[in-house]
């Protein structure tokens, strides 16, 4: 009689523990898609905000540490239940590269929209 019952709740433990691992890495694979999802989002906002700040800055580890965090607020509620901040960070700082460089197109996009609204046009002698 107990070896039936201590194999039953062996086996049931056994099961209980597939789950959880099964559990946990559909959560770990919504994570990823969910991150995927909102990163453009996000990727844009960060780099309208630091348009005007300094290269070095956005080099800065602890500067981008609270750019981060402040922008792991702007993710929806759902998301944010959903992903742990840690793992948002983490994720954050590998795209700091592909910022960056949406920072840099950013700045040229600005700076060619400067020079064309100024008005200098040479041909035609507008000078205002």
């Amino acid at each position: 009689m107990f070896s039936k019952l201590s194999k039953k709740s062996s086996d049931l433990k056994k099961s209980m523990q597939e789950k959880s691992v099964t559990g946990s890495s559909l959560v770990k694979d919504k994570s990823k898609t969910l991150m995927s999802e909102q990163w453009p989002k996000i990727e844009n906002f960060i780099a309208k905000g630091l348009i005007d700040i300094a290269e070095e800055k956005i080099n800065d580890e602890d500067f981008m540490n609270t750019v981060f965090s402040r922008s792991y607020e702007l993710l929806p509620t759902i998301a944010r239940f959903a992903l742990p901040r840690e793992k948002y960070l983490a994720f954050a700082h590998t795209k700091r590269e592909s910022l960056f460089l949406k920072v840099v197109e950013l700045k040229e996009k600005k700076s060619a929209m400067a020079l064309s609204n100024r008005g200098f046009h040479y041909n035609n002698q507008d000078f205002r």
